[in-house]
């Protein structure tokens, strides 16, 4: 789930989630898969699981007083539960990572995500100006 700042008034706005896609056994994150990652929405995730994810996500990026652009990871566990794995301020802007692509996914396109990273960096800027 990623987490973008506004362009305009840098109010953190969460992405819609992505899952990683795996089939039955294959391992997560190696070579193979980090050659050819596979994301898609979640298929299991409702709407309310949805909402409760981006605030999460949000709450994290706030906590850790981020500026810019971040990631959280998390797994929904088969009880139901929302478990928070990580939270990534260092992501990747290339079409093909998570953040632009769950960015496209929610409607967001590739230059106003650009846009909004360069946005932060001018706020940041003009904040120690002063």
């Amino acid at each position: 789930m990623g987490v973008i700042p506004d362009a305009v008034n840098g109010q953190p706005r969460a992405t819609a989630p992505l899952e990683y896609l795996l089939n039955e056994g294959e391992p997560l994150m190696d070579r193979t898969w980090k050659e050819n990652p596979r994301r898609g929405a979640p298929a299991k995730t409702n709407a309310e699981e949805c909402a409760t994810l981006q605030r999460n996500a949000i709450l994290l990026h706030k906590l850790i007083g981020a500026q810019g652009i971040t990631r959280s990871d998390f797994i929904l566990g088969q009880d139901g539960e929302i478990y928070a794995l990580e939270i990534n301020s260092n992501v990747g802007l290339s079409r093909e990572n998570d953040v632009p692509m769950a960015a496209a996914a929610s409607g967001l396109p590739y230059q106003d995500l650009i846009l909004a990273h360069l946005a932060t960096a001018l706020r940041k800027k003009d904040s120690s100006a002063s």
